[in-house]
């Protein structure tokens, strides 16, 4: 039987294949856009266009505030 990292190693190199070739780019820009969320063209509560945030800390930060100052 395999041991568990092992089997996580043979998992990535499934996934992206050898580390020194590529696959570390993608899960470098993964890890950047779930830390700090993608930029998006929405409309604001005033009426005007703007860009905002979504996803990421900032986001989750809101959230916790929101619900610190409903309580």
């Amino acid at each position: 039987m395999v041991n568990y990292s092992d089997a996580l190693n043979h998992a990535w190199q499934e996934s992206f294949g050898d580390a020194s070739k590529s696959g570390w780019e993608e899960v470098a820009l993964g890890a950047l856009t779930g830390i700090l969320g993608v930029p998006t063209i929405s409309r604001r509560k005033s009426g005007k266009m703007g860009l905002t945030w979504q996803g990421g800390f900032m986001e989750d930060y809101k959230e916790a505030k929101q619900e610190r100052e409903n309580t």
